[in-house]
C-alpha cells in the first residue's frame, strides 16, 4: 500500500506504481498484515515518529535521511 497526507496523491502513486491499496493515514499501512516493509519519505520532522510506529508494528523500515532530528528521537529508535 501507499499512504500520503492527501488521498488523491496516494491514489495517483498507487495507480502509477501498482500498489495494492492507497491510504491517507499511515496507520492503515502499519496495521496491514500483508505489508512487510515500509519506506518513509516524508518531511524530516515526521521521520522519527513514523519510524517508531512502523517498528512497533513489526515492519522492516527504510527511511531517507535524517533518521531523527534530536538525540532523544534517535535514542528512542535505537
Amino acid at each position: 500500500g501507499v499512504a500520503s497526507a492527501g488521498g488523491i496523491s496516494a491514489r495517483t502513486a498507487g495507480e502509477r506504481f501498482g500498489f495494492a491499496f492507497c491510504a491517507s493515514d499511515p496507520e492503515e499501512i502499519f496495521a496491514d498484515a500483508d505489508t512487510r516493509a515500509v519506506v518513509i519519505a516524508t518531511r524530516h520532522d515526521q521521520h522519527a515518529p513514523l519510524v517508531l510506529r512502523a517498528l512497533e508494528a513489526g515492519k522492516i523500515v527504510l527511511v531517507e535521511k535524517p533518521l531523527a532530528l534530536t538525540g532523544e528521537e534517535l535514542a528512542a529508535i535505537v
